[in-house]
């Protein structure tokens, strides 16, 4: 009997899981275009993977602040020894990773809203939500994509009961994948203590039993981060310098729910709603809706305090705890709206779905559609640009400099190094490239350099050599 209970309560699962899946799929699939090419700092970490020494991945603790992320590089450099400059094969497995999250967030959203049908929403809405979804569409965001799967992975861990020194190892991968997985305790501190438990010596007892030792590689990784922010302060004209402050957060909350929701005009009514929403989960203790909207907040409160560097990609984790705090949240209204509640439980759960799917589907045609066009467009063209260059210049002498003119500033395949790109084309370290000066002044460093060099010009969108 038992056995037969579980293994309908396992097909009923799968019904949810497939489509989940095969939606989320779906809606990534240009990800995978060819066009969708190398772009910005993938080319950074790239030539970071191709030219440094595994000893300098392989280590505990930050060397400084901001950027040492061993666990993210080494995935960058797995995937890039295996499949060199193959862009299809990244971006496949960025997105395959990104169904992996969906499957840790339906799963983490089972065990707090107790149905199939409600976990699918909040799972959905993550997986298919355009404003959040840069990390698994870009190769540098392989950061904020894998500390996502580790959060989620420690989060159901400890959710479900199992081993605290599992949950430590998944934190302690999570923060040398990105610093902001240093939050991670205090979502499992909510988790403890949200809910319907008495907070009892036997309780305090059982906390400190399950959260202490990553409590304890907190406070070891706080002690290390503050030293190095003391040793290396950031300059205050960093996009990354810290500007601790009830304006940063304020302004912070009020951008990214606008960005995140499509909807600025009501920002500051959107961020007032939500505190109200969490203060109100937190004091009523509802566990799930605390959880939800307190992980939200966590995962984002260090970037609301850098005021100049406030991008979508940052949205792609405290999602994930948004939609289950939000469809907690809608559960729980629908359920004091309905007088007979177990007659039109099944009636709220399809209009929970309905709902769901009618989110998606509008992001996704007037918002999500016009940003994957422009991406593919744009990156179509640093993609042409290094075929056209392999054409003009087939076997480059060792050394060769490439003078280049004319080329947008910044949205351009030889920006990061620069010409990291070409350096790992040609898989030959001595290239060098010269851009961003005028036309005269290219010309005359061109004929002063005496050793192999090619001169470029860069017109609407093509790579040609001078005549």
């Amino acid at each position: 009997m038992s056995t037969g209970k579980t293994s309908f309560a396992e097909r009923a699962r799968l019904a949810y899981l497939l489509p989940l899946l095969a939606v989320t799929a779906w809606v990534l699939r240009w990800s995978i275009n060819p066009d969708n090419y190398f772009f910005a700092d993938d080319w950074a970490w790239l030539n970071y993977a191709e030219n440094t020494t595994m000893s300098e991945w392989l280590r505990l603790f930050p060397n400084y602040i901001y950027n040492d992320r061993p666990a993210g590089a080494l995935l960058i450099r797995a995937i890039y020894k295996v499949f060199g400059l193959d862009q299809v094969a990244f971006h496949a497995i960025f997105v395959a990773l990104h169904l992996v999250n969906v499957v840790l967030a339906f799963s983490i959203a089972r065990r707090l809203l107790d149905s199939d049908k409600t976990a699918f929403c909040a799972a959905l809405l993550f997986g298919c939500w355009g404003s959040a979804l840069t990390a698994p569409t870009w190769v540098a965001a392989v950061f904020d994509l894998l500390c996502c799967t580790l959060i989620l992975a420690a989060t159901l861990v400890h959710l479900a009961g199992k081993s605290p020194w599992l949950t430590l190892g998944l934190f302690v991968l999570a923060i040398r994948t990105k610093e902001i997985a240093i939050m991670l305790p205090l979502l499992l501190l909510t988790a403890e203590a949200a809910g319907p438990t008495r907070w009892n010596k036997e309780w305090l007892r059982n906390t400190a039993r399950t959260i202490a030792p990553t409590l304890i590689a907190t406070a070891v990784y706080a002690v290390v981060y503050f030293r190095l922010h003391q040793r290396y302060p950031l300059p205050e004209p960093n996009p990354y310098h810290l500007t601790v402050g009830i304006g940063s957060f304020t302004s912070g909350m009020q951008i990214y729910l606008g960005a995140f929701l499509y909807y600025a005009r009501l920002r500051t009514v959107m961020a007032i709603g939500f505190m109200l929403a969490l203060a109100a989960s937190v004091a009523l203790r509802w566990r799930a809706e605390s959880i939800g909207l307190l992980g939200f907040l966590l995962f984002l409160l260090p970037v609301l305090f850098l005021p100049r560097q406030r991008v979508p990609l940052y949205l792609y984790l405290p999602s994930a705890f948004f939609w289950i705090g939000l469809i907690a949240l809608a559960w729980r209204l629908l359920q004091w709206l309905t007088r007979d509640f177990n007659a039109a439980r099944l009636q709220i759960h399809n209009l929970l779905i309905a709902l769901a799917l009618f989110a998606i589907g509008w992001q996704f045609w007037f918002h999500y559609i016009p940003s994957k066009v422009w991406a593919l467009n744009h990156f179509r063209v640093f993609r042409l640009n290094i075929e056209q260059l392999k054409r003009i210049m087939p076997s480059p002498e060792a050394n060769t400099r490439l003078f280049i003119t004319g080329l947008p500033n910044y949205m351009n395949v030889f920006d990061f190094g620069p010409c990291h790109s070409v350096r790992l084309a040609y898989r030959q370290r001595g290239m060098d490239c010269v851009i961003y000066k005028s036309p005269e002044e290219t010309r005359k460093l061109f004929d002063a350099h005496s050793g192999p060099k090619l001169l470029l010009f860069y017109k609407d969108g093509e790579i040609k050599a001078a005549e």
